[in-house]
């Protein structure tokens, strides 16, 4: 009965969060979305794309780019120009440095449910790029005080620290983003404990016309490659060429643990070319991802477009995509060993009791973790885990739970606690299975949750 009342206590938890997990940078289930550019309002009047916290609150996306720091304006003598259409339009008092502060407000709100939120620098128009290595280095100072761990009197979204810097570099020279990388990297160190990325958007031809040396020379975490617009985008199937940015991340790639993303539209608008019907792109992902170690996920263009295209009854593009990654995750650790899979979502147990479960994870428990978000400190407890055994006439159901809370504290001392249930099944128990030690961490799980 203890099993079956810490079950029921994890499970509500599950059910009211949304069973909300932190982004995994070695999981090949993620969802990246571009966000700011208000695409799908742009072609549809009165349309307009939602508020960024508002894709978060659908717990759909994994990661969020904001799009776009435009013009970089390196010399110092103006400051960065952000393009984030209808969104913000406020700027410091004099000065054309826009100031966002329920931007920043809600980059924050999307951090505290476990998502990821970048920048991206450059776009398909624009005016960027570095004249040397010393302009780059001293505009890496610049962006890191204004948006990430630095400090600098004008910040466009407030005291919200973002988790990171996008590169989609469609035009100029490559002269300088290397050093730009390299000094990022410098002074991610300043803040310990928590974890940047530095990703990349190349075009899918391969070498990319733009980032190529960019890309061969600097440290990247993930890539998100656009397989649209382009011959070698997925709707064509005799040119698309993920084996080649496999090979390349495996082989050329300054961090040989780079993750390459899928990238794609999320409407048959978003795209000149490129977007495929839903079942067609079901079977290249989920063959890509069989295939290829090096899949990070799917990259959409953009929110707005993604979570507007209605695909199925009421199943948007970003519901499908996300349900898909979802169905057959799996995450790594830094030694590539297994930790996590997933194989039938949205399955229930025997006794019926997960049937309200959207994700049936297993994981490794006894982990303890801890990271500085921003201004705020963030403790992750030791993973924990419950059973529940539910007999029948021939066999027994083990439904097993990993249970693992994320305080954030805000500068006011407001706490708020993201809970992230894991729930696996494992069915035909022939005996009854040794339950000591699921017990010891189940009390612990109970007290974890009542603090």
């Amino acid at each position: 009965m203890r099993q079956l009342a810490q079950f029921a206590l994890a499970l509500a938890c599950c059910v009211s969060l949304a069973c909300a997990r932190e982004f995994n940078i070695h999981c090949n289930s993620n969802l990246v979305m571009y966000w700011g550019q208000n695409s799908h309002g742009t072609t549809n009047p009165g349309e307009n794309q939602l508020p960024l916290d508002e894709y978060c609150d659908k717990e759909a996306g994994d990661l969020l780019v904001l799009s776009f720091l435009s013009e970089f304006n390196a010399d110092g003598l103006h400051p960065p120009t952000l393009n984030l259409a209808n969104s913000c339009l406020t700027t410091f008092d004099n000065s054309t440095l826009l100031h966002c502060p329920n931007i920043g407000r809600a980059i924050e709100k999307c951090q505290k449910k476990g998502k990821a939120v970048v920048l991206s620098l450059g776009g398909a128009s624009g005016a960027y790029g570095f004249s040397d290595d010393v302009q780059a280095e001293r505009y890496a100072d610049q962006i890191w005080d204004m948006f990430l761990g630095g400090n600098s009197q004008n910040r466009p979204f407030d005291n919200a620290v973002l988790d990171g810097i996008d590169l989609d570099i469609e035009g100029g020279s490559s002269i300088g983003y290397v050093r730009f990388v390299q000094r990022l990297r410098e002074r991610f160190t300043e803040s310990p404990g928590r974890r940047f990325y530095v990703t990349a958007a190349p075009q899918c031809p391969y070498p990319d016309f733009y980032t190529g040396p960019i890309l061969d020379n600097a440290y990247l975490d993930m890539v998100f490659v656009q397989f649209y617009n382009n011959y070698c985008g997925v709707d064509k199937a005799n040119w698309f060429n993920f084996e080649q940015w496999h090979e390349w991340a495996t082989t050329i790639s300054a961090n040989k643990d780079v993750r390459v993303y899928l990238g794609v539209p999320g409407s048959p608008s978003a795209a000149s070319s490129g977007y495929t019907p839903f079942e067609k792109l079901e079977e290249l992902v989920n063959a890509t991802r069989s295939k290829f170690s090096t899949f990070g996920g799917m990259m959409v263009w953009d929110a707005s477009q993604a979570d507007s295209n209605i695909v199925d009854r009421d199943a948007s593009f970003v519901d499908l995509a996300k349900r898909l990654l979802d169905s057959n995750r799996k995450c790594t650790d830094d030694s590539d060993k297994v930790v996590e899979t997933v194989t039938d979502i949205g399955s229930s147990s025997s006794s019926g009791s997960s049937g309200a479960i959207s994700t049936a994870l297993t994981s490794s428990a006894g982990q303890t973790s801890d990271e500085t978000v921003g201004d705020r400190s963030s403790t992750t407890a030791a993973s924990t885990s419950a059973s529940a055994v539910t007999n029948s006439s021939t066999s027994r159901s083990l439904t097993k739970i990993h249970e693992r809370t994320t305080t954030f504290v805000d500068d006011d001392g407001t706490a708020t606690v993201l809970t992230h249930v894991d729930v696996s099944e494992v069915t035909s128990v022939d005996q009854q299975p040794s339950l000591t030690s699921d017990r010891e961490e189940g009390g612990m799980a109970l007290e974890q949750l009542n603090r």
